[in-house]
């Protein structure tokens, strides 16, 4: 359903490799045009790293939200140790006492949200935070590529993550690697290195 996005980027061109997966430098400091991290095990994709020398290290997340005046770290469903006591309790409550039904009433991401962390969590942090981030209403998105994205975490984890800071790692990209330099654009530039004249830039798509 994001189809529309996806085409109206496509078609531009650009003369620099590397799309969305770039760069940029400012300031002393590297900024990526996204959020991207690797934490794939495919062994191809592995090897192709070190053929490519894309020098990347082994990293742990250390990621923290920001939200009501506070951070917490992430991913909020099992963190939410800081914020305002009702809000902490709204997401308790939501998490526990969940009552949206059978999966199979799930039409959209946003009933899928609903379903998997409770009316706290959903309205306090996944349902604004996504509209903010895919910029498109989550009632219009699928739900074929959420559950590894989103891990839901134990009843127990809640608890825990709610009474006190809990830095467990949750989710596909606790640990990933990232080159050393470059930011993770260095990947694009290391294969574009390796290609040669193969690539066409400044190209634009019918």
């Amino acid at each position: 359903m994001l189809s529309w996005q996806w085409n109206s980027i496509r078609k531009k061109k650009d003369n620099n490799s590397g799309g969305h997966a770039r760069s940029h430098a400012a300031d002393g400091f590297i900024f990526d045009e996204g959020i991207h991290v690797l934490h794939t095990s495919n062994k191809y994709i592995l090897n192709l790293m070190e053929k490519i020398d894309a020098g990347l290290e082994i990293k742990e997340r250390n990621a923290w939200i920001h939200s009501n005046g506070v951070l917490t770290r992430y991913p909020f469903q099992a963190n939410t140790y800081g914020l305002p006591i009702d809000i902490v309790k709204e997401c308790l409550l939501g998490f526990i006492e969940n009552d949206f039904g059978e999966s199979n009433q799930i039409k959209h991401y946003q009933d899928w949200v609903y379903y998997m962390f409770g009316k706290g969590i959903a309205e306090h942090f996944m349902i604004p935070y996504s509209k903010k981030f895919w910029g498109v209403d989550p009632k219009k998105l699928t739900t074929d590529w959420v559950n590894i994205r989103h891990p839901k975490p134990t009843l127990e984890e809640v608890i825990n993550g709610a009474l006190h800071d809990q830095d467990k790692g949750f989710g596909i990209n606790a640990i990933f690697r990232y080159p050393k330099e470059g930011g993770f654009g260095y990947i694009g530039k290391a294969l574009a290195m390796q290609c040669e004249d193969r690539i066409h830039l400044g190209m634009k798509s019918n």
